[in-house]
């Protein structure tokens, strides 16, 4: 018989390692095995005297055990009552096992003996919440005995019907928190308002009070010009002390009310207004027409354009973000009293070059005046810059403000505050505070209805290859983040957009330019290639039209083209280089041959039409194609509106759009192109590679609840300073920045 084979060093080092691992986990599986306490059986009476003492601990959170376990002890005093003797052996039986089950799952980890309520009952929660400058609220989801019964017994409570809660004044905030946690009948967790909050609104009214002098220097100029609603805004910032956020709805008529206030301030000039590039020509359009007293007007258009260094009460400078960013030093050192930020939502990234500039110039000023439309383009974190340059003091730090109103948590890669929480708090804090917001729905204005339009499917060309290709390549990516997700989706986005070129212009062909066009019309695109194929199309059947892109200069006169000329019928747009800053209430018809990610881009470019001075009612149509990137943005669109609708910075709305389809007849040729795709290697290289964005900055951010990537298009198209991009200036060697006048 043959000696068994010798084990290598190698096997006899792995089966060590097994025993090992063996017996620890027969040690583990014996600590957890439940001790089986054997039946106690009848016993003799036991004199008094000899009677143990029983003493319960109650259970700590650091122990391997939750239930208490009974020490007997006959030298030390019970810390808790001990149980009634039981009469019957098997009683006591049952007592003893049922001590040893694990607690509830909703238990506190903390023991609170003091107080008669049950101390494992699950906590009950109370929340107080802003309602406005004056007063505070009281809320429960449930009935509270405790909790009612204290607050009837408050001699300066109201209890408000239609907010269906008891409400307080801000005098009694400190003594109504400190009622709520020394409550000992009901197990309750008290959510109280930030600290920094509560002082705000405890300090006492410091409203600016109305000069008399000012004010008839203002009515004498453009009083006369306001609508009531935009007086009213003017007012209320007078009385903030000209520190406001103007947030009224796209269309309303904001820039005339900065126009306004600053005016009322202007002992305080030289006047700084900083905007996104492509609208500098319509702030000095709207000096020309509401102070055309005001003749010293600079545009800094280069980064070699020159600040003027004199100081006079009837200069301006107006500049875009970029050039703010790259002129910071020098504008921090001149020290701008007061200053307009037009679209500052384009401020929301604290970590931004041109954040940091703007909020070191807001600190140096005594009059703050943002002007946005939309301040949040997807979620409340996005307001927190803009508070802190009009009232830093309100939230001292963006942790807090995170955790409070954005859902803010620890995760595996850092802290995230993507969500919102206490919107209707929020609300009421912004309203009260440093914004003033006005809808469409206040105001006299025509109705706007919003359409989906599914193009026909027949009408798709054969470079849905690239789409296909670039939908798996994006769904295929295990971790999803990064420059391999940045192409992904862009190639996504891309392919979407040559595969809707050709349906979208035959839809225009067929709809509208074929019957003759019978009223004027908006189309907004996004890429080159899209915004190409549609001018193409209008050339051929010889429409005349205007187009506005990033690369368009003169764009003052465009729009007046468009306003004024009877036989100028469509104007092309690019949806961020035209979508803000200018006025087309000559249309009443606004079509979107592509969408975008964010809602806000899109409200505003639908506003172009519908806003001041529109006499009519304006159709808004979205062209969309199925099996599209189209499919995965409109439900995006749909969960961002919804976010902002919650803090009352959106008003639009897709979820009662009304839906149609351009033609239902025949089969579907998407379908048979990705059938046919999937064994045709030909058509998979199939697709444009030189397509590109219309001379936009993209601006990638991580967004895990949205995309693998949330692309967002800077409105700044002209000066690309922040981006690192350099484009050919007319004039190399610099020299004095342009003169409006």
């Amino acid at each position: 018989m043959s000696a068994p084979p010798q084990m290598t060093a190698e096997q006899r080092e792995r089966a060590a390692r097994n025993r090992e691992a063996a017996m620890k986990l027969r040690q583990e599986a014996n600590r957890r095995q439940p001790v089986v306490m054997p039946p106690v059986p009848p016993a003799r009476p036991v004199p008094p005297a000899l009677r143990p003492t029983v003493t319960f601990r109650p259970p700590q959170a650091s122990s391997g055990f939750r239930n208490p376990v009974p020490s007997t002890s006959a030298s030390t005093r019970p810390r808790f009552p001990a149980p009634a003797p039981s009469r019957h052996p098997q009683q006591a039986t049952n007592t003893a096992s049922s001590s040893r089950q694990p607690a509830p799952a909703f238990a506190p980890q903390t023991h609170r003996p003091d107080g008669p309520f049950d101390s494992w009952s699950p906590k009950q929660e109370v929340t107080l919440e802003v309602v406005d400058h004056t007063r505070f609220k009281l809320v429960t989801r449930f009935n509270i005995d405790a909790v009612q019964e204290f607050c009837r017994s408050w001699p300066r409570r109201t209890f408000d019907s239609k907010l269906r809660a008891w409400t307080f004044e801000w005098s009694e905030y400190h003594g109504i928190l400190a009622g709520l946690r020394n409550i000992r009948t009901a197990n309750l967790h008290v959510k109280d308002i930030l600290r920094s909050v509560v002082d705000y609104f405890q300090k006492p009214n410091r409203k600016s009070q109305i000069d008399p002098e000012l004010m008839a220097t203002l009515k004498i100029s453009l009083w006369s010009e306001l609508y009531e609603y935009q007086k009213n805004g003017v007012l209320h910032g007078i009385e903030n002390g000209g520190r406001i956020l103007i947030a009224d709805e796209m269309g309303l008529g904001k820039s005339v009310q900065a126009l306004s206030l600053a005016h009322y301030y202007q002992r305080e000039w030289p006047l700084l207004i900083v905007c996104p590039s492509s609208v500098k020509g319509s702030w000095q359009a709207q000096f020309e027409k509401f102070l055309p007293g005001v003749v010293d007007i600079t545009i800094i258009d280069k980064a070699g354009d020159i600040i003027p260094n004199h100081r006079s009460t009837n200069s301006v400078i107006i500049l875009s973000y970029d050039m703010m960013s790259n002129k910071a030093a020098k504008l921090i050192d001149m020290r701008f009293y007061v200053i307009i930020f037009d679209e500052s939502h384009m401020l929301k990234d604290s970590k931004a070059k041109r954040t940091k500039a703007a909020i070191s110039l807001s600190r140096a000023a005594n009059r703050v005046i943002l002007l946005s439309g939309t301040p949040a383009l997807s979620r409340p974190s996005e307001l927190f810059t803009q508070i802190q340059m009009i009232t830093p003091k309100l939230f001292p730090n963006f942790m807090d403000y995170a955790l409070t109103y954005c859902d803010g948590r620890q995760m595996n890669h850092g802290f995230v505050a993507k969500g919102a929480t206490r919107t209707e708090e929020l609300k009421a804090i912004m309203q009260s505070t440093v914004m003033i917001r006005r809808t469409k729905d206040s105001i006299d204005l025509p109705p706007k209805n919003r359409e989906f339009v599914y193009l026909n499917e027949r009408n798709v060309d054969f470079q849905m290859a690239g789409l296909c290709e670039a939908k798996n390549k994006l769904e295929n990516l295990k971790n999803p983040k990064g420059l391999e997700a940045h192409d992904s989706l862009m190639a996504y986005y891309r392919a979407t957009a040559l595969v809707k070129s050709s349906a979208v212009t035959a839809y225009l062909e067929k709809e509208y330019v074929d019957p003759g066009i019978d009223r004027k019309m908006l189309v907004f695109a996004h890429h080159q290639v899209v915004l190409n194929a549609i001018c193409a199309m209008l050339n051929s059947k010889g429409v005349r039209y205007v187009r506005i892109d990033g690369s368009t200069n003169d764009r003052t006169a465009l729009v007046d083209e468009f306003q004024t000329s009877e036989n100028c019928r469509v104007a092309v747009l690019s949806v961020t280089a035209a979508g803000v800053g200018i006025t087309l209430t000559a249309a009443n018809l606004v079509i979107f041959a592509e969408l975008h990610w964010n809602p806000a881009t899109l409200m505003q470019a639908e506003d172009r039409a519908h806003r001041v001075g529109q006499l009519k009612t304006v159709d808004v149509i979205y062209l969309v194609a199925k099996k599209t990137a189209d499919d995965n943005m409109i439900l995006l669109l749909k969960k961002k509106m919804s976010i902002l609708n919650s803090v009352a910075l959106n008003t639009g709305s897709f979820d009662n759009t009304a839906k149609s389809n351009e033609d239902t007849t025949g089969s579907s040729k998407i379908t048979t192109y990705f059938e046919k795709l999937k064994v045709d290697a030909a058509a998979k290289a199939a697709g444009a590679k030189d397509d590109d964005f219309d001379n936009d900055i993209l601006i990638i951010e991580d967004d895990d609840d949205d995309w693998p990537i949330e692309i967002q298009i800077d409105d700044d198209d002209t000066d690309t300073a922040n981006a690192g991009l350099k484009r050919p200036s007319n004039n190399a060697q610099g020299g004095p920045a342009k003169k409006a006048r």
